[in-house]
Formats: structure tokens, sequence, C-alpha cells
């Protein structure tokens, strides 16, 4: 009891600031991070790897091939995260909350503001892709979001966030396509500009079986994608909402309704670098429960190169899915980080 007194003296005369910090690292949640058995080198995907010893807890490997050394961490979206416990803070939140404004979230878990900025883009980049094909009848619409350079330091001109008050669909607009069966929901940043057939070959193809139905605006892209792909294409024009026999996209611009309340007024703007990202999560909650303490998290040993190689990757959307001019790059860079064709494929972008 004596000890408890002395702690609660202690205690009563820290600041009240340094009072909370106090009480916030001791609320941390003591969680276990899942060291499941590695079966691969995560730098030359070799399989003749063996067990060498332990590291702060988890087990790690050793690669006969390459010869490198790795734990079951190594190229996750925890690696060289040195604060694990306030990361998983940090995932507790995103579960409960949502995302909310990088400041806000910063405090809560009691890191930088950069540093909230890194780790939310890491945990954003381990959404899983989802294989599965559509079954019945799919909606499919494409979302508008005015191209933006958020966060891009050297522009010269005024708008900082590097887009066009011009109305209608232009140059500057980015198509975010979304399509939806109410079972799951692929969301892809797939142009900016007027978005094409092979746009949503590209986005959706892959998702389709010839006995399901696809409905639609008039768009002539639409159209030709339904007549290439083999399937059934209800349309219908735009302004009336739904075609004669019923059919629509509400679901569809319900989800645009939501995403667009969290990107423009939660968030204040998202920068195009980082849409697909931000999207990729909200389709995932849509149908999902997030768990930061989900294994197939910790699996991803991709994350790690994708992370280090976004800005490259968004370089090659500009170039290959935009008029636009590639401006200012980011010099950020680390020493670990790898480039390959392999990298590129992970990342939703291309």
């Amino acid at each position: 009891m004596q000890i408890i007194e002395q702690i609660k003296a202690l205690f009563l005369k820290l600041s009240k600031d340094d009072q909370k910090k106090t009480l916030d690292e001791l609320q941390l949640k003591e969680v276990v991070i899942p060291d499941y058995e590695k079966t691969e080198c995560p730098f030359c995907k070799s399989e003749k790897i063996i067990k060498y010893g332990k590291s702060k807890g988890h087990r790690r490997y050793m690669c006969k091939s390459c010869n490198r050394t790795f734990s079951a961490l190594t190229g996750t979206f925890m690696h060289n995260i040195k604060k694990k416990e306030k990361m998983l803070k940090y995932g507790e939140i995103l579960k409960e909350e949502g995302l909310i404004s990088i400041e806000k979230i910063a405090e809560k878990v009691g890191v930088s503001t950069p540093t909230a900025f890194q780790w939310r883009h890491k945990i954003l980049l381990t959404i899983p892709k989802k294989k599965e094909k559509f079954e019945g009848e799919t909606q499919m619409d494409e979302l508008w979001f005015l191209y933006s350079q958020k966060g891009r330091k050297g522009l010269k001109y005024s708008r900082k966030r590097g887009g066009s008050k011009r109305q209608g669909d232009n140059d500057f607009q980015v198509k975010l396509l979304t399509a939806t069966d109410k079972k799951q929901i692929v969301m892809k940043v797939s142009r900016i500009g007027r978005i094409s057939k092979q746009d949503i070959i590209q986005a959706v193809g892959d998702k389709f079986k010839t006995s399901e139905k696809l409905v639609t605006d008039g768009h002539n892209s639409y159209k030709s994608f339904a007549k290439e792909a083999k399937i059934e294409h209800i349309s219908f024009i735009a302004k009336n909402h739904k075609a004669e026999t019923g059919e629509n996209v509400q679901y569809v611009n319900n989800l645009a309704g939501r995403l667009k309340t969290i990107i423009n007024y939660v968030l204040r703007g998202v920068s195009t670098k980082y849409l697909q990202l931000y999207s990729n999560f909200f389709s995932y909650v849509e149908k999902n429960e997030f768990d930061i303490l989900d294994t197939n998290m910790y699996k991803n040993t991709n994350i790690w190169d994708s992370f280090t190689n976004i800005e490259k990757m968004y370089e090659n959307y500009i170039q290959k899915k935009s008029v636009r001019t590639y401006r200012c790059p980011t010099k950020k860079t680390w020493k670990s980080q790898n480039w390959n064709s392999d990298v590129i494929k992970e990342y939703s972008y291309i």
C-alpha cells in the first residue's frame, strides 16, 4: 500500500498534460503480434530457409539462397516500426472510429503528425484484393473527384491542390470506377479524364461471368465493355435515374455519398496519389470488420516495397492514365527499398 500511495503522490505532481500521457501509456493493451511460421524468403522468394534464433520476441530466419536474415514482420506493415504498441493502438482507433483526420489520430496515439501519416498508408496498403467474381445483378458507375496534389511542395500556381473549377467531364476529373453486386464492392481509380472501355476492362474485366447482368447509365464505354464481355447490359439515361424496367445504380450512388463525405469533409480532401488506398479501405469496411491483429495482414511481405515506391507508382499512373504533368517529386527515399515489376502489380493503380 505504501508503494501505491507513493505512486499517487508522484502522479499528482505531474502537469495535466503529463498525467494524460501517462494514463494513455498505461491503458495501451498488451497484445501479442502474430508470429506465424515463414515458408519463403521475403527478398528472393526462395523456400530454402532455416530458423535462426529469436530477436525481440520474434522468430528469425535465414535464407540459404541469398544469406539474408529476416523475421515474420520483415516486409509487412510492421516493418521498421519501433513503437509497435502504438501502431496497434492506431489500428484499434481505425477499427472503432474509422478514418479521422491525421491531427486527431496523431494526438490520440501519441505520435507526430508525419508518423501518423506514414502509418496510415502502411495499414491501408494491407487491405486484401477481392478475388471473387460478381454474382447476379451488378451496378457500375464512376465517382468523380477533382485531381488533387494536396501536400505536394514546390507547385508554382496558387491552387496547391492542382485541380480546375471547370464544370463537366474534363481532364481534371479523377474517375473512381465503382462496381458492386451488393455482396462485394470494387473501387478502382481508373483515369484522370474521360473513361474508356479499356479502363473498365483493366479495372473489373476479370470480375464478370457471361451469365451476369450489368446495370449502368448510358455511357458508351459501358456499352462497349458489356458487348465485348458478352454479358447482359441494361442502361438508362442518367437524368432519368433508372431504366424502364426499374433497374438503377442507387446502391452505388449511396456508396458515393458516404465516401465523398469522408474524403471531402472528414479528411478535408485526399491527394490523388493516395485516393486508391482510401477507397480500398472504405470498400473493405463496408462489408468486413477491420482488425489489425488479423493474421492475413501480417502475411503480405510486399507492403514495405509498395510503401517505399508509392511515389514512383504515382508517377507511372500520371504518365499512363492522364494528360496531366508529373510535378515536384518527393525527395524521401529509403535505403532498403526495392524496385521491380512485381511491386507495381501489388499496388492498385497499375
